[in-house]
């Protein structure tokens, strides 16, 4: 992404704001191996996505996979809460 145009300040807040998301953010597993699939399909170096290569290995294998344990003690916005209709938290 290239910021043309962006002041200081927007630049910051931007990046900013990206950590944040990620804080609150959490995987769709299955859609995630799909696509790093995908990605190999293409003969795209799929560690420059950060995974390195065992986990790579571990979120495409589907029949082994586990998705990572909660860090809850860790820090009190590690675990994301579920969202779909019916779900109140």
């Amino acid at each position: 992404m290239t910021a043309h145009g962006w002041t200081d300040a927007q630049k910051r807040a931007y990046l900013i704001a990206d950590n944040k998301l990620t804080e609150n953010a959490s995987w769709d597993y299955e859609l995630l191996r799909q696509e790093l699939e995908q990605l190999a399909a293409y003969g795209f170096d799929s560690t420059l996505t950060g995974y390195d290569a065992d986990e790579l290995a571990a979120l495409l294998d589907a029949r082994s996979f586990q998705p990572p344990k909660c860090r809850a003690l860790e820090t009190p916005r590690a675990c994301p809460v579920p969202s779909a209709p019916g779900i109140l938290a």
